[in-house]
């Protein structure tokens, strides 16, 4: 799975970016670089800090940015279907939320010594906040972005009003709520065949 990922990945941040070039779109290339970065970030960090990253969100991550950067900008999904961007968004914060819960989970697995619903309980806190600081951080991205870019040929605003702003934010918290919920779920019920909790325990590295 870790080649098709890679692949996925390069073709996922590629292709947006030749197309809006072509056409002379320069800024939606803009756009599609920060995804190119948002898709290859698990890779980084992995390499950098040697965090594992489970392969099946680093699938989900380039699915989402491909469901936005292409489908939803490209092929204009945002403007024919009213509930795209309603979806990314859930998506979107069960995404982070899932990413962050593991880590955290690992770190607290590692460094605490508690029963497992106590650390579960602390574990999904910070996740709901760091979810809510990129969600926080994107509104603003899309605020500024609006600003420098209203008017460009291509270019669709990503602010309509305060109530698509706060639906967003809604939004990214019932995706995080129903991730850490399902991944309270599956820890809770250790597989047949693996120990789940020590899949999640091995995800960082920790110095003897």
């Amino acid at each position: 799975m870790k080649n098709f990922n890679v692949l996925f990945a390069v073709i996922v941040g590629a292709y947006p970016v030749m197309l809006n070039i072509s056409q002379n779109l320069f800024a939606k290339v803009l756009i599609d670089l920060f995804f190119i970065f948002v898709i290859f970030l698990p890779y980084i960090v992995e390499r950098k800090f040697g965090i594992g990253i489970f392969e099946e969100f680093k699938f989900i991550i380039t699915f989402h940015c491909m469901l936005h950067t292409i489908f939803g900008r490209t092929y204009g999904f945002y403007d024919t279907y009213f509930f795209y961007d309603d979806i990314l968004h859930i998506l979107g914060g069960g995404l982070i939320a899932g990413v962050c819960f593991s880590i955290i989970l690992s770190v607290f697995l590692n460094y605490l010594n508690h029963s497992d619903n106590y650390v579960l309980c602390i574990t999904s806190i910070p996740t709901l906040g760091v979810v809510n600081i990129f969600g926080v951080g994107w509104e603003i991205a899309e605020f500024f972005g609006d600003l420098m870019f209203s008017g460009t040929p291509g270019y669709r605003l990503a602010q309509a009003d305060l109530f698509d702003t706060m639906t967003d934010l809604i939004e990214n918290n019932i995706g995080a709520l129903l991730m850490i919920l399902i991944f309270r779920r599956i820890i809770s019920i250790n597989s047949k065949n693996r120990n789940i909790k020590e899949l999640f325990k091995n995800l960082i590295p920790v110095s003897d």
